[in-house]
């Protein structure tokens, strides 16, 4: 339960702390006008529509810790992208990696959270990993911006949010063997009061 509200916390801290509120003024302090900078906003919202589709066939045929770890390296592959100050269309790709992450972690977290806890008390423990992501979510835009205001550029809090976007994803290796497999007495409606037969 932890490590999955760990990993979502910061993921969505990250991500969020980016796309949210300073994507835009991030590329227009780079040149961009703010019609080009929010096109590619545009574009993380079509990666993001897309991942969810890839999110729920990659889960359903690889191992879940194993995909979502090399999923999560997207967003980070992004940030890195970012620092380097490239032109386009770098841009363009960090709105396609940043999108995609954003698309898959919702969809995981609910996956995560059945396939280790099973369906019995699934909404308190969804609601509390979610409780979690969206703490992120909301404190990964503020610390962005303070980090612009105190140091008049964006990249040492983008190389913290490099630093946690590799750890989350190196978080999701420990989740190990899922408890509740597709198949098991969780998926079962007997786990919500039904009598077998």
């Amino acid at each position: 339960f932890w490590l999955l509200a760990a990993i979502f916390l910061l993921e969505g801290t990250a991500c969020n702390g980016i796309l949210s509120g300073n994507f835009v003024p991030l590329l227009h302090d780079r040149g961009y006008t703010p019609q080009a900078a929010a096109a590619l906003l545009g574009v993380s919202g079509l990666a993001a529509m897309a991942m969810r589709v890839v999110v729920g066939l990659g889960l359903d045929l690889i191992h879940g810790p194993i995909f979502s770890a090399i999923v999560m390296l997207l967003p980070a592959a992004g940030v890195g992208l970012l620092l380097t100050h490239a032109g386009a269309p770098a841009p363009f790709f960090v709105a396609i990696f940043l999108g995609l992450a954003i698309g898959a972690e919702i969809d995981m977290l609910g996956f995560f959270v059945s396939r280790y806890f099973g369906r019995r008390s699934f909404g308190t423990l969804y609601g509390l990993v979610f409780a979690a992501f969206t703490t992120g979510v909301g404190i990964g835009p503020a610390i962005l911006g303070f980090g612009y205001d105190r140091f008049k550029s964006y990249d040492p809090i983008l190389w913290l949010f490099l630093a946690l976007l590799l750890f989350s994803a190196a978080l999701f290796l420990p989740l190990g063997t899922y408890r509740y497999p597709k198949g098991s007495e969780s998926d079962s409606p007997d786990v919500l009061g039904a009598s077998p037969g």
